[in-house]
């Protein structure tokens, strides 16, 4: 019973708290950072799959710290990834006093001006916890201007997040279990 708490509550750092700080490798790095931040609270329901760690409805809150000088590992005309990016995270110690800290080199954060209706944002990263591998996704559709240029940069403004344009997925080897936005917000300023 221990363990599968501990899975539970694991997991709800991974796809509720993806990343809520940076190394400190990132924080030592000469030009500004950009601090991507989304909170909010999960759709009662998930959109797909059994939602085996019970987080349907939970509140939650995402932050990635990336250097402003960051090279792309890959781009193209109106996109780019940023692979290997530092991660940590954890959960909000109001909800759980006993957080169980979520480390990865190895976060990805594309974005994307391709479409001609949004701007795209999409990050994850695999975690292994307790001998299980885990990765955590997120696709995020925001207006149309909100990415200034596909460099590290940060936003022209604050969007709205909701169930029609924010999708988070956790999954193992063997099923994932997609999830909406109810409501919240997202942002990237100068850190």
């Amino acid at each position: 019973m221990f363990h599968q708490e501990r899975m539970k509550f694991v997991a709800f750092a991974a796809a509720a708290l993806f990343c809520v700080g940076a190394s400190q490798k990132l924080a030592a790095q000469s030009a500004p950072n950009v601090l991507y931040t989304a909170k909010g609270t999960f759709s009662a329901n998930p959109v797909s799959g059994n939602d085996l760690l019970h987080l349907a409805g939970t509140p939650f809150i995402i932050n990635l710290l990336i250097g402003e000088n960051t090279k792309p590992a890959k781009s193209g005309k109106g996109w780019a990834e940023y692979d290997n990016v530092d991660m940590a995270g954890g959960v909000d110690p109001s909800r759980n006093p006993q957080a169980v800290p979520i480390k990865s080199n190895k976060a990805i954060l594309f974005l994307s001006q391709t479409n001609s209706g949004y701007d795209e944002l999409r990050f994850g990263f695999p975690i292994v916890v307790d001998g299980f591998a885990l990765t955590v996704t997120s696709t995020i559709h925001m207006p149309k201007g909100t990415l200034s240029t596909v460099a590290v940069k940060p936003f022209t403004a604050s969007v709205a997040l909701n169930a029609s344009d924010t999708r988070v997925q956790y999954a193992d080897s063997t099923a994932a279990t997609k999830l909406a936005v109810a409501a919240g917000s997202m942002n990237a300023v100068t850190h």
